[in-house]
């Protein structure tokens, strides 16, 4: 399941730019770059369906909760970034962004799982 770890990837890739650009270092930020992660998170969301052995079905059950789970902590940032010139929602972010983080973390142990899986 490469994308259990590319889903993991893709949060480390928007926590850079949200925690590391935005948050930490106080740089304005393109609401494109937020509503690109939301939609990265619809597509990997939707990557399997009826295909997938019976086994896998735990696994995947969980896949698309963690997926779910980042899309919704990124919701205030989501509401609050109606258009390309908005600034970027920051009251929270270091909640949303430890969220965020555990979130990667469990996606990858996810990924470990899956690579012992017949």
């Amino acid at each position: 399941m490469h994308e259990i770890s590319e889903a993991a990837t893709n949060i480390d890739n928007y926590l850079v730019f949200y925690r590391d650009k935005v948050v930490l270092n106080n740089q304005q930020g393109s609401c494109t770059s937020v509503w690109d992660f939301h939609k990265e998170l619809q597509r990997v969301r939707a990557v399997y369906g009826s295909d997938l052995p019976a086994t896998w079905y735990p696994l995947y059950s969980e896949y698309r909760n963690l997926i779910h789970t980042a899309d919704q902590v990124n919701q205030p940032v989501y509401t609050n970034c109606p258009n390309i010139s908005a600034s970027i929602y920051k009251e929270g972010a270091e909640a949303r962004i430890a969220q965020l983080e555990n979130l990667a973390a469990q996606l990858r142990a996810l990924a470990s799982r899956a690579a012992g899986m017949p």
